[in-house]
């Protein structure tokens, strides 16, 4: 398969599932948005995707806990696009501790869940104006590891 002249914009670019899947599609030709938290893992993953094959990728940095920051965000897409075929949601987070973001949500329900919704609805425009968009959100099986309290 090939995703040769698509534009794909994958969040928590910058490791593990969200770099092997920017590498992958950098592989089959689509042009990528990264977008980290961390710059220097972001200047590691830019230069693994444009090695794999994307020479004109970008890094946007993004804090997910902050729902200015994903305005901030979608603001920044949506000046350099005008069309986005594929989203891929795949930031998140871990904690041993609750603590809140600064919104006042409890962080791990901001990051993986409230981020996704609010980034997707702002960047709808750009989804749209794609023949065929597509919306990816990835999810892991970390809940199993504690109880709900």
């Amino acid at each position: 398969m090939t995703q040769a002249g698509k534009t794909v914009l994958v969040t928590g670019a910058s490791s593990g599932i969200g770099l092997a899947t920017a590498v992958g599609l950098a592989k089959q030709g689509a042009h990528l948005l990264l977008v980290g938290r961390t710059p220097a893992r972001c200047a590691e993953a830019m230069a693994a995707v444009r090695a794999a094959g994307d020479g004109r990728a970008h890094v946007l940095e993004a804090d997910f806990s902050s729902l200015a920051g994903i305005r901030a965000l979608a603001d920044k897409v949506r000046s350099r696009i005008d069309r986005l075929d594929v989203l891929v949601n795949n930031a998140g987070t871990l904690a041993r501790r609750r603590t809140l973001t600064a919104d006042g949500y409890e962080t791990i329900f901001a990051v993986n869940h409230l981020g996704y919704f609010l980034l997707t609805g702002l960047l709808l425009p750009v989804l749209r104006a794609a023949e065929r968009a597509r919306i990816v959100t990835v999810a892991s099986e970390a809940h199993r590891s504690g109880p709900l309290d």
